[in-house]
């Protein structure tokens, strides 16, 4: 394969050659900055939060309270217990 570049009496490559690869890093690097500007800067993106009604609340502890329960029940069943216990005393 040949690279095809100009090339200086020294064989040194003239720095144009990577002029594609500079405009690219920094069109990259500025659209990283600009986003960037615009999480860090308060009030530029409006904010999706809204208050909860007390139905909503309501509805989100009932959720809660039977994961709760149903994690307590499952978690260690009476079966998996007395499977344990027999495993530890040899049976």
């Amino acid at each position: 394969m040949t690279v095809h570049a100009p090339a200086h009496p020294s064989g040194v490559v003239s720095p144009h050659v990577n002029h594609h690869y500079f405009a690219w890093f920094a069109a990259a690097a500025a659209i990283v900055l600009a986003i960037g500007a615009l999480l860090v800067v308060p009030g530029v993106i409006p904010s999706s939060t809204t208050s909860m009604s007390a139905e909503q609340k309501s509805v989100i502890a009932y959720r809660a309270s039977e994961r709760l329960d149903w994690a307590g029940s499952e978690a260690y069943p009476a079966w998996m217990v007395d499977f344990r216990a027999a495993e530890r005393e040899g049976r």
